[in-house]
């Protein structure tokens, strides 16, 4: 799967995140946005070296800290994608960490990014997406609202959001990495109601797509949008949602969002 993004939970969580907390020695950048995070919104950004390991009910989650050496780009565009939240966002999410990896992987899976919900932190890859600046901007969008989505609505199948979708749609896994499709987060519109084939995969995974479309304001998205009526249906629920769990998400909060 080429983006590869999951919220993962576990009850039984044995936690071997042993990331370095301290500062990526040499970013200067790293060590702003570390304290600008920290005093802001309480959210700590690790990017040490060490080897990392998560057990949880669905699977091991392991990597290696990015370090020095390829933070700073990725930085650069970190500061203006999550410089979009305001700090109360941030805070009721819930959101504890940020860890920038060289590698990730989910059972042995390689993983572009991972949101868990135990610990509420993002893990971001930052040696995915490299040929890609618009794939590594979604991607830090998507993986903060599979943190939103978990503390404004939990684990509980979303049957409001799926009574959107078209008679007889089902979310379907298999569909979303389909053979010969290309990227599954490329914005391609291959069903009504759907932005990428990613968003097929399950409601979370829709959700999480939309959104971070929204975020980066994909033109080519926003297109479909206006010619598809369940994704504008779906649209105005998961604004709607948002405004409701952190009122500074109003229509000047999307105005601005899409000026960056």
């Amino acid at each position: 799967m080429t983006k590869g993004v999951k919220m993962v939970r576990g009850g039984c969580l044995v936690l071997a995140f042993i990331f370095a907390v301290g500062a990526a020695r040499g970013s200067v950048l790293f060590d702003q946005l570390k304290k600008e995070y920290r005093e802001k919104a309480g959210v700590e950004l690790v990017a040490g070296t060490e080897k990392f390991s998560v057990m949880t009910d669905y699977g091991q989650i392991e990597g290696v800290g990015a370090g020095t050496g390829d933070i700073d780009l990725f930085l650069y565009m970190f500061r203006k994608e999550f410089g979009k939240y305001p700090p109360e966002l941030l805070r009721l999410s819930g959101l504890k960490r940020i860890a920038f990896c060289s590698e990730l992987l989910h059972d042995g899976q390689r993983r572009s990014g991972v949101a868990l919900s135990e610990n509420f932190t993002v893990y971001l890859n930052v040696r995915s997406g490299v040929f890609s600046e618009r794939f590594r901007r979604k991607l830090m969008h998507h993986e903060f609202f599979h943190i939103i989505d978990f503390a404004s609505f939990g684990y509980e199948r979303d049957t409001e959001w799926e009574a959107l979708n078209a008679p007889g749609v089902d979310y379907n896994p298999a569909a979303a990495t389909a053979a010969g499709h290309g990227p599954s987060s490329d914005v391609t519109h291959p069903a009504a109601g759907f932005l990428t084939r990613y968003s097929l995969a399950e409601s979370r995974e829709d959700k999480a797509e939309l959104f971070s479309n929204l975020m980066f304001n994909d033109l080519q998205a926003r297109e479909f949008i206006k010619r598809d009526g369940v994704l504008a249906a779906k649209v105005q629920l998961l604004k709607a949602r948002l405004k409701a769990f952190c009122p500074e998400l109003d229509d000047g909060f999307w105005a601005r969002a899409i000026q960056f």
